[in-house]
């Protein structure tokens, strides 16, 4: 083995390993950067307590939602949009059949929990 040749080597080895360590440290200053940035914009006040709705009795068996369900599901809309109730007007509850199983809805609950996050 050529003696220049082995230190060209170590040149190259040395260089391109402080090439890759500095990449490595300006992504890391990049994503700390980034965090703190975006740390600020989670920190979001809370939503106030939606008003008490009163429920009434259940309703007949003749397919129609009761007052307690009406008041729930609004709930759980307000809830979730963070609109207050009073803001909410509903024209018709209907049951929907879907054909896609628990597990589904949970996943597609989850990706659209995840891309509002980022709104």
């Amino acid at each position: 083995m050529n003696p220049e040749t082995i230190s060209v080597g170590i040149i190259t080895t040395i260089v391109g390993m402080g090439v890759v360590f500095s990449v490595l440290v300006l992504l890391a200053l990049l994503i700390a950067l980034l965090a703190k940035m975006t740390e600020g914009k989670k920190k979001a006040a809370p939503a106030p307590a939606p008003a008490p709705v009163a429920a009434a009795p259940a309703a007949p068996a003749d397919g129609k939602l009761s007052a307690k369900t009406v008041a729930a599901i609004m709930a759980a809309i307000s809830a979730a949009t963070g609109r207050p109730v009073e803001q909410l007007k509903f024209t018709a509850i209907k049951r929907v059949h879907g054909t896609q199983s628990s597990w589904a809805n949970a996943g597609t609950s989850e990706i659209i929990n995840t891309r509002q996050n980022y709104l």
